[in-house]
């Protein structure tokens, strides 16, 4: 049975935190408590604690600290690295860290289809930093891409909190149904943990919603991405929607100057469509 530890913050220690049962000194409690739901505060109260204890990063609770970092911030957890991506005209894209500057260059390989990732969860496994015990190829962390794709023959495009777009040179005479089978380096690793984060074709439709994997969302030849979920993709295995054009919050039946041509001319000429 737990007690009700008697705290310096309290003016009556028999009563639990409130606003009414709190010095004016306790500045977090007077902000996080309130008069809201008990049960949320103590969970945001614990969190506290907990990012603490494990050294993560911390909720933000000033106001100041939060404009101080807005600038920084990218849509919401969002970010697009390639905005143009055409179906057999654009090279793979790739990063090298040169001392203290990041140099993008082309690489060999022609982009041949996109493919389009949803995670089960918003705090998603392949963005976590919290080490999983099953993952022992890669000191538990999850990199498998990079452990057994060749990182040559693809290229993450965009990301939000829970999707992100990728570019993959692949068979050009495969329409994008063929994965990431063309490029793999290591059949056994894949064959062996692909189907961990992947949903498995051999199994039931509930395999798609396992526990920290990914799901396929999207599937076409092109795309053009201005910023997070706001993208032109071009999905040519959809006979009924073979264009798909995505703006975030915006009724897009009723803006038809919003299209492929707005998007590829904002890129080549710097034009802004007027709505």
């Amino acid at each position: 049975m737990t007690q009700n530890q008697p705290t310096l913050d309290r003016i009556d220690n028999s009563l639990g935190h409130c606003k009414d049962n709190v010095r004016f000194a306790c500045q977090y409690c007077n902000v996080a408590r309130s008069n809201r739901d008990a049960k949320i505060t103590r969970l945001k109260i614990q969190l506290k604690r907990y990012y603490f204890a494990k050294g993560f990063p911390m909720p933000i609770i000033c106001e100041d600290t939060y404009h101080d970092l807005r600038n920084g911030f990218t849509g919401e957890l969002a970010i697009v690295i390639h905005k143009y991506y055409i179906k057999g005209e654009t090279n793979i894209d790739k990063m090298n860290f040169d001392k203290d500057k990041v140099i993008s260059y082309d690489s060999d390989n022609i982009m041949t289809y996109i493919t389009g990732v949803d995670f089960n969860s918003l705090y998603s496994a392949v963005f976590r930093g919290v080490k999983l015990d099953f993952i022992k190829f890669t000191d538990h962390l999850i990199s498998i891409p990079v452990r057994c794709l060749d990182s040559s023959k693809f290229h993450f495009v965009y990301g939000d909190t829970d999707s992100m777009m990728l570019a993959v040179a692949g068979n050009p005479n495969k329409d994008c149904n063929q994965g990431f089978s063309e490029i793999i380096t290591d059949q056994q690793f894949y064959d062996e943990n692909f189907y961990k984060f992947f949903p498995d074709p051999s199994k039931e439709v509930y395999d798609e919603k396992k526990l920290l994997g990914v799901t396929y969302e999207h599937c076409g030849s092109s795309l053009i991405a201005l910023a997070p979920k706001n993208y032109w993709l071009l999905e040519d295995i959809d006979q009924k929607h073979s264009q798909t054009v995505n703006l975030k919050r915006i009724n897009l039946k009723s803006i038809p100057q919003i299209n492929k041509d707005a998007y590829e001319d904002n890129i080549r000429n710097e034009f802004v469509a007027e709505i």
